[in-house]
Order: structure tokens, then C-alpha cells, then sequence
């Protein structure tokens, strides 16, 4: 595959992930204007393949369909932090394939050793290492908030990932999903080994040139 096409993908990927923040927060604002209810979806781990229930209070309904749980209430809440976090994710997706389209473009100009590169080599990798503490902040932070206001009927039981479900009918409780994704990890310590190896081939490059 041609960097010339390796950087068109990656130019549909931004244009894509730019669309998709464009839709969240249209999605966000058209119960502003309308009146219906906010929506917001997250993967949740279920025994029951679907399910749906009230809220309590009746201030919406949760629906539970294949692993994610849909939510539809009139508080503005959930949605907004569902909107937040997946903002900041979008955000550092779109870095980091900035990042690379520099790392294609210095590489097409045979000048695989140049700053640009190690630079941009260096924020990826610590993009990809800073998507793992996103991932701690949602469990800590944004699942909590999300679910203070998508408090179930009597007798369901959600809770946020590191909340304790124990006692609850195991047909009727529900939490969300985390994982620690070691994948990432490697992957973000991989890419900034990759960037000190070129480091230290642009020093020793520039001390053969020194010697000649």
C-alpha cells in the first residue's frame, strides 16, 4: 500500500471521527429544541440478552438491547457526559492520526529521521497510553455521573463498573463495561521505543556525517 493512499485513510478517518462528534452534539441539542427526550447509549455487561424498565420517578426508561444500555430521560445529564467523553477520545484520535499523517509525509520525503517524526512519534505513543487513563477516568468518574441520574424502578440494580452488584437478581443487574486494554499499553510503549530508536539513529547518523 502507497503512503499516498495510507494518507487518504487517514484523512476519511478525521473526516469520519469530525462527523461523528457532529452527530453526537446534534444528537445532544435537538432535545434542547424540541422537548423530547435525551438520548445516550453504553456498553453495559447483561445475563439477560434484552430487557427494558422504567426509571424511577418515571423520568424516562432504560432499554437494555445485546450489551449496550439505551437510555431516553429528560435530564440532560448522561447525555452531556456521554458527549464529553467522547469528545476527548475523538480529540485524541484525531491527534494522533495527525500525528501519523506527519510521520507518512516525513517518510515520503526521505527523511524518516527528521524532529517532526520522533515528535510525532513520541505524542502517539503517549496518546495510546493516555487512552488507557481515559478509560480509568470514564470508570471512576463519568460512569458515576452518568448513572446519578439513570436510577432504575425498584428492583433492578446498575451500577458503574467497580460497583458491587452482590445480592441483586443476576437477571435483573447491570453494569457497565470496563477493561483495562493492555493492547494500548504495548502499543503506546512500542511506538515510543520506535521514536528513541529513530532518535538514536538520527545521532549516529549525524556522527558518520561528522566523521566523513
Amino acid at each position: 500500500m502507497s503512503i499516498r493512499l495510507l494518507t487518504y485513510l487517514l484523512l476519511f478517518a478525521q473526516i469520519a471521527i469530525a462527523l461523528a462528534v457532529l452527530m453526537l452534539l446534534i444528537m445532544f441539542v435537538i432535545p434542547i429544541a424540541s422537548g423530547e427526550p435525551f438520548t445516550a447509549s453504553w456498553p453495559v455487561v447483561a445475563n439477560a440478552a434484552t430487557a427494558s424498565f422504567p426509571l424511577s420517578g418515571g423520568q424516562g426508561a432504560i432499554r437494555i438491547d445485546r450489551g449496550t444500555l439505551e437510555l431516553a430521560t429528560s435530564d440532560w445529564k448522561p447525555a452531556f457526559v456521554q458527549l464529553v467523553t467522547f469528545g476527548v477520545l475523538a480529540t485524541g484520535s484525531y491527534a494522533a492520526i495527525d500525528r501519523l499523517k506527519t510521520v507518512l509525509a516525513g517518510i515520503a520525503a526521505g527523511k524518516p529521521f527528521a524532529d517532526d517524526i520522533i515528535r510525532s512519534l513520541r505524542v502517539i505513543g503517549w496518546l495510546l497510553i493516555g487512552w488507557v487513563a481515559l478509560d480509568i477516568v470514564h470508570a471512576l468518574i463519568a460512569q458515576p455521573l452518568f448513572l446519578a441520574a439513570a436510577q432504575p424502578a425498584e428492583g433492578v440494580a446498575l451500577g458503574a463498573s467497580i460497583s458491587s452488584l452482590d445480592g441483586a437478581e443476576p437477571a435483573r443487574a447491570f453494569r457497565l463495561v470496563y477493561e483495562l486494554d493492555w493492547i494500548r499499553i504495548a502499543a503506546g510503549l512500542f511506538v515510543l521505543a520506535l521514536a528513541q530508536a529513530f532518535a538514536t539513529g538520527k545521532a549516529l547518523a549525524a556522527d558518520n556525517a561528522a566523521i566523513i
